[in-house]
């Protein structure tokens, strides 16, 4: 195996394992998100308690497929870096997550966004 594929499967594995980590640590924030804009797109709170009840269900029923969504991708994810991870050493891969992990911890997103 050349450096380059060496190098590309490290960075794929290390990608693939930071994905997991946020993905999981954002994921109730993208279920309160969810369910907020599905309240405002049935105007929730300005409706009547049935059709509420009637919201409540699509609400749950978006947030049971949200999950699947997720959890499907967290798992197809962890089986890329763990395929991954047999060609390399763990250590190489665990520097890469910390170094880019640490890169990401010190982008502005404030900044950024308002840039917008």
């Amino acid at each position: 195996m050349t450096k380059e594929e060496k190098d590309n499967i490290t960075r794929l594995s290390a990608i693939c394992a930071l994905n997991v980590i946020y993905i999981q640590g954002c994921k109730k924030t993208i279920e309160e998100a969810n369910t907020i804009a599905i309240k405002r797109e049935y105007n929730y709170d300005s409706t009547n308690v049935s059709n509420k009840k009637v919201i409540d269900n699509k609400i749950q029923e978006a947030v049971k497929n949200l999950n699947l969504t997720i959890n499907t991708t967290v798992k197809v994810l962890d089986k890329i870096d763990k395929s991954m991870r047999e060609t390399l050493s763990d250590d190489v891969v665990d520097a890469l997550i910390d170094k880019l992990d640490a890169v990401l911890d010190s982008v502005d997103l404030e900044g950024i966004l308002k840039r917008k």
